[in-house]
């Protein structure tokens, strides 16, 4: 008598997290090629690192992602959305492998940081020429460029690196970001985002001297992890601290527009945030500058 199976029932379970991660990079739809696979791969790199490829998939639960985020936090010093970021990489490999029948049930969702708590790491104006100033010194006139467009228009770094001359509205003085499904934003949400007299020469000599659907910044950077480690090294000669990252330039335009008075919805709009909340943060950070200034007198 012949034995039943069940259809599509695998012959062997994964039991190792390199086997896990091996299977997901090459069968998830947007972890296979282009920047998705980036940043799946700089995101689930950290585990590895710090677990190995011969992890146990069994014991992959809440327990050993705590044990694991507080080792990233304290060597790295990353801010709460970073880390969130690394939650979500590991939860969607162990989804996947589930989905697939290839792992037993895991322990998910595991627990993530209130990013509406964290603390908005900023620049000073005068911190970001002072490394604009330097990056230029070492001839890294593209990085410059980079670091004095994201200051001075609050875009993310995918937002920077997708950004097209055809983007750049030089009649309303304009640039229009996430109005296509190449350039969609991490909201998705189209907005628009006025350009400050600081930028307009480096944008008219890049736009000049690009294709109307070429990248202003992406045909030059590739991507967002080695725009990240050029901007992390002219860092490290102003800054110690780890939090201050590429994405803190963003943060530096909501605090500048709030301490220019500019008004909060005014100010969700131009970042493109869904939830007030979020706008809230540098209004927040704002107020405790004053208190501090008022605590000195």
């Amino acid at each position: 008598m012949k034995t039943l199976t069940r259809r599509h029932e695998p012959q062997t379970k994964l039991k190792t997290w390199g086997e896990c991660l091996d299977y997901t990079l090459k069968h998830r739809p947007t972890w296979v090629h282009g920047s998705g696979r980036v940043t799946a791969i700089y995101n689930t790199d950290r585990f590895t690192e710090l677990r190995g490829e011969k992890f146990p998939i069994k014991h992959l639960n809440q327990i050993t992602m705590d044990n694991y985020i507080h080792e990233v936090h304290d060597e790295r010093g990353v801010m709460e959305s970073t880390l969130n970021r690394y939650i979500s990489a590991v939860s969607t490999v162990l989804s996947t492998c589930y989905r697939r029948r290839l792992i037993d049930r895991p322990d998910l969702p595991f627990e993530r940081f209130d990013e509406n708590e964290a603390r908005p790491w900023h620049f000073s104006k005068e911190q970001v020429h002072d490394m604009c100033d330097y990056a230029r010194a070492i001839y890294q006139e593209g990085l410059a460029d980079a670091i004095l467009f994201a200051a001075y228009t609050g875009l993310r770094q995918g937002e920077l690196l997708k950004l097209r001359a055809c983007d750049v509205d030089w009649t309303n003085n304009m640039l229009n970001v996430g109005g296509t499904r190449a350039t969609k934003t991490k909201g998705k949400n189209w907005r628009t985002v006025p350009i400050a007299d600081e930028i307009k020469g480096l944008l008219k000599d890049r736009c000049d001297s690009a294709p109307r659907m070429a990248q202003i910044f992406g045909d030059e950077w590739h991507n967002a992890s080695r725009l990240r480690r050029s901007f992390e090294k002219v860092r490290n000669k102003f800054f110690t601290e780890p939090g201050f990252v590429f994405h803190c330039l963003r943060h530096s335009f909501g605090t500048w527009m709030v301490t220019a008075g500019q008004d909060i919805r005014t100010i969700q709009s131009m970042m493109g945030h869904k939830d007030i909340k979020t706008t809230l943060i540098y209004a927040k950070v704002t107020d405790e500058a004053k208190h501090r200034a008022i605590a000195r007198i």
